[in-house]
């Protein structure tokens, strides 16, 4: 989930910079967690609850790496726009 978050802020914070690379990271990380919460229903709750806690890791991650100022405090993103295949910000 970590790596679908930092590249869904990315894509949202440097739209100059978006790339099949960071579209085919996010695919795939979202196919990944698919398959995860298919054969682990009870985890989608628990995806919900981890949200706050991972977004918060790879905000700091995505200043860090991009040179940012901001980037919003809270997800900004419900778990299943994050989940959800067609959905980019």
């Amino acid at each position: 989930m970590k790596v679908l978050l930092l590249h869904l802020l990315k894509w949202r914070a440097q739209p100059e910079r978006q790339c099949g690379g960071w579209r085919g990271s996010i695919l795939e990380s979202r196919l990944q967690l698919a398959d995860v919460l298919d054969d682990n229903p009870s985890l989608r709750a628990y995806s919900a609850e981890c949200l706050p806690g991972a977004y918060s890791v790879v905000r700091r991650k995505a200043l860090d790496e991009t040179g940012l100022c901001r980037l919003p405090e809270a997800c900004p993103w419900t778990i299943e726009q994050i989940l959800d295949k067609d959905f980019l910000p």
